[in-house]
């Protein structure tokens, strides 16, 4: 077999009739995994305005309940990053009870723990980008876990049935964190 030339790759593809094939175009077969899995999506039976988006790591009673004042996203573990890019994202809600079942379930635990360092990490880039972070603790194991610990340091509010407006300038709380303290108050998440 004759040696080829390192340098004449056209050469050697004008040789085995591959000269004339076209370059891939990376952009245009590019895979999007958040749109392909569709954690893109915000739940259908909501408000219907869109302008203002919150993620939500929450049970379904919770979630349900959201839905009712807000565009609710379901967070999925491993593709928060993806889920928040170009969204009007104004706030993350986490119940510590989600985190006890479902896609989050062992996030406050040390054998998941890289669920908790995500969640943590969402919540920064919220802050960031201007949004708030809310957290129902709620009841279960993951309510009383030392490995809910980062999240409670990391969190903007955390409601009880007593929180009161954080707003020190008196306007009336937000319709998302009036439904958490009703929510809340109500022991629906119990």
């Amino acid at each position: 077999m004759p040696e080829t030339d390192r340098g004449g790759i056209a050469a050697l593809l004008e040789r085995i009739g591959r000269v004339a094939t076209p370059a891939v175009d990376h952009e245009s077969h590019s895979v999007d995994v958040v749109t392909l899995a569709g954690h893109d999506r915000l739940l259908e039976g909501g408000p219907g305005r869109g302008d203002e988006v919150v993620l939500a790591v929450v049970t379904t009673a919770l979630r349900d309940r959201l839905r009712q004042v807000a565009s609710v996203l379901p967070a999925a573990p491993g593709l928060t990053a993806g889920q928040i890019e170009g969204q009007p994202l104004a706030a993350v809600v986490v119940e510590l009870e989600a985190l006890d079942a479902g896609p989050w379930s062992g996030a406050a635990t040390s054998s998941r723990s890289h669920l908790m360092d995500e969640l943590v990490e969402l919540l920064g880039t919220v802050r960031t980008a201007g949004g708030l972070s809310y957290l129902v603790p709620g009841e279960g194991p993951s309510a009383t876990a030392r490995g809910s610990a980062p999240l409670r340091r990391a969190v903007d509010i955390v409601v009880h049935a007593d929180t009161g407006d954080p707003d020190t300038e008196g306007s009336p709380g937000t319709a998302l964190l009036r439904e958490l303290l009703d929510y809340t108050h109500e022991g629906d998440q119990g």
